[in-house]
């Protein structure tokens, strides 16, 4: 028969609890008391750690962290208070290679920059835009600047066949003679088909005085000595005048560059000496233009500068030393426009531009003409083989200690030629219509505060008050770009004309700029353009960090470059984003009352 194997199942005698096994009973509930209190505190701590690690990952709070990380607390802020605000910051920023300093503003660029090479360059993005005309040619134009072999390929005979065409020069041309070269005819040549305001600008803007009013406009040009990168300053509304530090060692750098280029070129002389001759003419030439035309002036005094006169009255204010109707029919030609004798114009500093005039007048016509074409490829030698881009990034490296990688040329260059497709698409990725409509509120409530507090200034009379408070009230905004660049096909017509190819960068960079002087052209008779183009006002693209005011029309733009950290993000703290685009949009509105703009 089975056994259980411990034994038979007997009844036991039941026993009472003894004092030993009572204690243990009790340790053993307090224990578990113990450990219940514990577990509920640690998950406590771990709850609030919790709160507070989600906290830190808001925007809010990782934009106080990086401020909190730009100060020197170890610093007494009442003993050194720019060491507390920025000693962090100046600590912990390294200076890359080829920067010559880090800010704010730098930061934002590298950021724009940064986010425009990799639109650019994305080849499944540019095939989604392949039935988009504006924008295929837009990533077309970045490949023809980037692709080093086709550059190579066209060589230097485009630019050598656009010189011979424009009345060549000494430089590469033995045969060269002054018999048929007329000054007038090489400047208008040269600033419409080449972009080169050699000497003298000319352009069509709105008068400071009533802005419903168009008119040709003519200022200072530039010389190849006054030559960026992006070239946007010679396309100001407003020519400007330019007095660059003539720093001893800058010319030196700037003498070997243009030597270099003269060789690289096939210069025709036969010795190093005659070039260097040849160079210091040019430069000597250069240095005589900038004390002819003066020192940069400010707004306020270049109100005081304007005068409106006919051709006539301006052919005999400059002692018809210059055919000025000749100037502009050659600058008009191929179009069907003309500028009468008896035609209204706006001269921008006129005794310069008479100054300037007289000093042209007997300058040997080779100097002349071999300071026009240096300007012209000084201009376009992004545009160049190898050697030339390296001999011009050489010099840029020396005189300003920048090195500008390729991918930053042709980014600067597309957005300064495409700048309204290159907007568009920046901001479809980085800018939303929320941020946009933010930044928008946040002008209108300091545009507010301007208004309450002109009520406080009491050192102003009643009707004086009444003028400035009516002034802000009337003053407009464009954040961000112009809206009219999202409307479907617009920006297929403003750049239909223009033909782009990935094989050509020269030609195409020729194209854009022939194509922009066209349409400047047209728009002579035009009241309102199809864009509301702000940005033109200024030497600046929309992708600019940046916001300026603009006294033409009253008005507030801050560009789509500058909507972004460190300047604004528009879902963290607002008190962060009035600190620091608040600051510069308040900055730009003062404008509107001193000499700048008022």
């Amino acid at each position: 028969m089975a056994r259980f194997p411990f034994g038979r199942l007997e009844e036991t005698e039941i026993r009472k609890p003894s004092k030993v096994r009572l204690v243990f009973l009790i340790l053993f509930l307090l224990l578990l008391i113990l450990s219940g209190i514990f577990i509920v505190l640690y998950f406590k701590v771990f709850k609030e750690k919790s709160k507070s690690s989600e906290k830190c990952s808001s925007p809010a709070c990782i934009s106080a962290a990086d401020i909190r990380n730009k100060l020197d607390e170890s610093t007494n802020p009442c003993d050194d208070f720019y060491q507390y605000s920025c000693g962090g910051f100046s600590n912990n920023t390294h200076l890359p290679d080829g920067k010559p300093y880090v800010n704010s503003f730098s930061v934002a660029d590298d950021f724009v920059q940064n986010a425009l090479r990799e639109i650019l360059q994305n080849d499944d993005l540019m095939s989604g835009y392949s039935e988009d005309s504006a924008v295929y040619k837009t990533f077309t134009y970045y490949r023809s600047c980037m692709n080093k072999n086709y550059i190579k390929n066209d060589g230097v005979k485009p630019i050598l066949d656009a010189i011979e065409q424009h009345g060549s020069w000494k430089i590469t041309n033995k045969d060269w003679n002054g018999d048929s070269w007329k000054l007038e005819k090489i400047l208008a040549r040269a600033l419409v088909d080449l972009n080169t305001p050699a000497f003298l600008s000319w352009g069509i803007s709105r008068s400071l005085f009533d802005t419903s009013k168009k008119f040709v406009t003519i200022g200072g040009g530039i010389s190849a000595y006054d030559r960026r990168l992006d070239r946007k300053r010679s396309r100001s509304r407003f020519p400007q005048d330019y007095l660059e530090d003539e720093d001893p060692d800058t010319y030196e750098d700037y003498k070997t560059l243009m030597s270099t280029i003269f060789k690289l070129l096939g210069s025709n002389s036969n010795s190093n000496s005659n070039i260097d001759e040849e160079v210091n003419r040019i430069i000597d030439l250069e240095k005589e233009f900038k004390k002819v035309k003066g020192h940069s002036t400010s707004i306020d005094q270049l109100k005081n500068n304007i005068k409106f006169m006919t051709v006539d009255e301006l052919n005999s204010f400059t002692s018809y030393k210059f055919d000025w109707n000749l100037y502009f029919e050659e600058i008009l030609s191929g179009t069907n426009k003309r500028i009468p004798s008896y035609k209204t114009l706006m001269i921008i500093y006129p005794d310069k531009i008479k100054k300037i005039v007289d000093w042209l007048h007997d300058k040997p016509k080779s100097l002349l003409a071999n300071e026009i074409m240096w300007n012209v490829v000084r201009g376009f030698v992004q545009t160049l083989p190898k050697e030339y881009r390296e001999a011009e990034d050489k010099y840029i490296k020396s005189s300003s200690g920048i090195t500008i990688p390729r991918w930053r040329t042709c980014n600067l260059l597309t957005d300064g030629l495409f700048q309204y497709v290159t907007t568009l698409l920046y901001v479809n990725r980085h800018l939303s219509e929320d941020a946009r409509n933010t930044a928008k509120e946040m002008f209108e409530e300091i545009k507010s505060q301007f208004i309450d507090g002109v009520g406080e200034q009491t050192w102003m009379d009643i009707s004086t008050r009444a003028h400035a408070r009516l002034k802000l009230q009337k003053m407009t905004d464009l954040i961000g770009f112009p809206t009219a660049i999202k409307r479907p096909g617009i920006l297929d017509r403003v750049y239909d004309d223009i033909q782009v190819d990935q094989h050509h960068l020269f030609q195409n960079t020729l194209n854009v700029y022939q194509d922009g002087y066209k349409k400047e052209i047209d728009g002579l008779d035009k009241t309102q353009d199809e864009l509301d183009d702000t940005a033109r006002l200024s030497s600046l693209t929309y992708l600019s960090i940046n916001a300026f005011y603009n006294p033409e029309a009253n008005g507030m733009t801050v560009l789509a470059g500058i909507l972004q950290p460190p300047f604004y993000k528009h879902d963290r703290l607002k008190a962060l984003n009035y600190g620091s685009l608040g600051m510069v949009v308040g900055h730009e509105i003062t404008h509107g009352f001193d000499k700048t703009g008022g």
